[in-house]
């Protein structure tokens, strides 16, 4: 995923504190290679709280 630097500007908190994000955009397919370049980022809200898992 690409985030431009307006992008970010709009949605850092949300992008650096949410769980997990929705984003919204546009794909982009060249020589191979895909891309998402986001223009919105919302937080995904769960009904259940995410929980750290160790894996040791």
């Amino acid at each position: 995923m690409i985030v431009s630097k307006g992008c970010w500007q709009r949605h850092k908190q949300v992008a650096l504190t949410a769980v997990a994000l929705i984003v919204r955009g546009r794909v982009e397919i060249a020589e191979g290679v895909i891309n998402v370049v986001a223009d919105k980022l919302v937080e995904f809200s769960t009904a259940t709280p995410a929980m750290s898992r160790d894996f040791r």
